[in-house]
């Protein structure tokens, strides 16, 4: 009698999903009504916060070095989700540890979730992505790598420094005209009265002397303002600022040459 219920139930449901059919079968194995939690055609949608943790050398029984509850109003329904760890006084230095990004959280059902999308390969190499779906019971390591992108804030010492690397191509036949610009550049600044240190270079070839720049590099911070000025051939050296690494978080470029529109494609 009772399999001859669910049949007739079945037969009533008639256009209902193949997952409310099992639902209900689960239900009547459960001693379940089929309204009761975790199979109701419309749960409830999750409220419980996001937590994010930062774990040091195992991400389950690890340290815990940051935690940050993010309430479900914030986390946005699709693209990225920013969080400001600025205010946490976390300072992560080590190069021979190993830290974990974890996000979990609790309740929720096979509907109602948090989503953390993944690309479809193993984009971070030797830096593995796990997942759980059992309450921390059944973590398994995934085929893909999770998406997060890491912005961090270089500090300065609260002063700001003006830098400015003054470059000139010395021609054959239009040194002259290239150095009267890098000269008429580097006389600007020293008269601006804002503080400019100025290296000036008036170089037949190549970049400015590394320890020149080195030092240059060593000295400015995020706080200060470091400008290149180009006069010459081509397009000149823009690129000296990233390849020397600087900090500074105000950086200027000008290109005073034939193909300057190159430091921007």
């Amino acid at each position: 009698n009772s399999d001859n219920s669910i049949l007739n139930k079945i037969r009533i449901l008639g256009k209902s999903s193949l997952k409310d059919i099992i639902s209900l079968l689960i239900s009547k194995i459960l001693g379940k009504n089929k309204k009761s939690e975790g199979y109701s055609s419309s749960p409830k949608p999750i409220t419980s916060p996001l937590k994010l943790s930062i774990m040091k050398d195992n991400f389950t029984k690890g340290e815990v070095v940051f935690s940050k509850n993010i309430s479900v109003d914030n986390v946005n329904q699709e693209g990225w989700l920013d969080i400001d760890l600025s205010d946490s006084n976390v300072l992560i230095y080590s190069t021979n540890k190993i830290y974990y990004i974890v996000l979990s959280c609790d309740g929720g059902n096979e509907r109602n979730y948090y989503k953390w999308y993944h690309s479809k390969e193993d984009v971070y190499k030797d830096h593995p992505a796990y997942f759980d779906e059992w309450d921390g019971l059944g973590w398994r390591e995934a085929s893909y790598d999770f998406a997060f992108k890491i912005s961090v804030q270089k500090l300065g010492d609260g002063v700001t420094k003006r830098f400015a690397i003054v470059h000139g191509q010395d021609g054959d036949y239009d040194g002259p005209y290239f150095y009267k610009d890098i000269k008429a550049m580097a006389d600007v600044l020293n008269r601006s009265g804002l503080g400019w240190e100025v290296s000036f270079f008036f170089l037949k070839k190549g970049l400015p002397p590394e320890e020149e720049i080195l030092k240059i590099a060593e000295e400015e911070d995020f706080d200060d303002v470091v400008l290149y000025y180009w006069s010459g051939h081509g397009s000149g050296f823009g690129h000296i600022l990233d390849l020397y690494n600087f900090e500074a978080s105000t950086q200027i470029i000008i290109s005073d040459g034939c193909n300057s529109g190159e430091i921007i494609t």
